[in-house]
């Protein structure tokens, strides 16, 4: 019975932390379909560099880029305790040597240093992103954005991923 309470206990705790996290953020972390991991690993435009995913979430889309893309300093940024755990555990399991997962607002971080960024965020994060990357982005940066474009950008590429919702990947280069 102890037991049992404990980890009920446990999984509330954590519930709670998911959605308090998702109210501050405005939004809950949400994988990134298959179809749209396939289309950015597809369209990544780079082999060797340093590529960030603003916002990682679970995972979900920054694994596939470490395993398929061994010569990239990937670096994911999560805000949100759960998922960050999640990754971070599974990152301790997986080993990807060129991979790290660091629990910080990507709002707060620089982007001098990327030569790419993926992400799957949503229409208000976008249009700060968006002043974010005209500030700080250094010319021939890449962004791969799923299911939201950046305001006022003209896509070098818009491929759309056939689904119900009419999603597309969207590929710009500063």
């Amino acid at each position: 019975m102890i037991l049992f309470a404990s980890v009920f206990l446990f999984l509330v705790a954590l519930s709670i932390s998911i959605v308090g996290y998702s109210l501050h953020y405005g939004i809950s972390p949400m994988p990134s379909p298959r179809k749209a991991r396939e289309k950015i690993t597809a369209l990544l435009p780079i082999s060797e560099g340093k590529v960030y995913e603003l916002g990682s979430g679970w995972g979900h889309l920054i694994f596939p880029l470490a395993r398929r893309f061994p010569n990239l300093s990937l670096y994911a940024y999560e805000g949100s305790f759960v998922p960050w755990l999640v990754s971070t555990l599974l990152q301790k399991g997986l080993g990807y040597p060129n991979l790290h997962i660091t629990r910080k607002d990507f709002f707060q971080i620089s982007l001098k240093e990327a030569d790419g960024i993926v992400c799957y965020l949503y229409p208000a994060a976008m249009r700060r992103l968006k002043k974010k990357l005209e500030e700080e982005g250094k010319p021939g940066l890449f962004v791969l954005s799923y299911a939201f474009s950046i305001p006022g950008w003209k896509a070098k590429k818009e491929v759309p991923l056939g689904d119900l919702l009419n999603s597309k990947v969207y590929l710009y280069v500063l």
